[in-house]
């Protein structure tokens, strides 16, 4: 599965005025959410993603409970080509255990 990944990074803005249309790419602000996918390194996201799966694995069986309920959830989702901004903030929500 291909990861989108860019670092072409641009804030999501409309021209002054117009309201419609996005100041970065033109398109009309109907069909912005493909700036969801765009702004985001999800190749970061994926490696955030399992250096937590590694670390709650070896907890123990109390590091796996949290893992199935906290984390495998999350990776169901990603490795599903799920790409919304939502998904993002919860896997970098995600801290490594013992981390408060």
């Amino acid at each position: 599965m291909p990861i989108v990944n860019t670092l072409n990074y641009h804030k999501h803005s409309f021209f002054a005025g117009s309201g419609s249309a996005c100041a970065a790419c033109g398109e009309p602000a109907e069909h912005s959410s493909h700036h969801d996918v765009m702004i985001r390194d999800w190749e970061q996201a994926e490696k955030h993603l399992q250096e937590i799966r590694d670390n709650y694995l070896h907890q123990g069986s109390l590091g796996v409970t949290y893992f199935m309920q906290d984390v495998k959830p999350l990776l169901l989702r990603f490795n599903s080509g799920e790409r919304s901004a939502h998904l993002w903030e919860e896997i970098f929500e995600l801290k490594m255990w013992g981390e408060v």
